[in-house]
């Protein structure tokens, strides 16, 4: 029963580290604002959105390494050793 239990919630931190890598692909692109002036185009860039999306970006990482350390738990039976 534990070992599917942290199977499931493997999958749902898999699951949720896809959502929050879209949300940080949109904050990404939210934060640059194209300019075109004489021709030219120019970039500017909102710290914050940037800020946002690698708030984001980290986020999945580590909810991707624990879903990963759950599901070796569970393949084991939920011990190690």
């Amino acid at each position: 029963m534990r070992s599917r239990l942290l199977a499931l919630r493997a999958v749902a931190e898999v699951l949720t580290a896809f959502v929050l890598a879209g949300l940080a692909w949109w904050c990404w692109y939210r934060g640059v604002h194209v300019t075109m002036r004489r021709g030219v185009a120019l970039s500017r860039v909102e710290g914050s959105w940037w800020a946002a999306a690698t708030g984001a970006v980290t986020l999945a990482g580590i909810l991707l390494l624990d879903a990963g350390r759950e599901a070796v738990l569970a393949r084991s039976g939920g011990r190690l050793g």
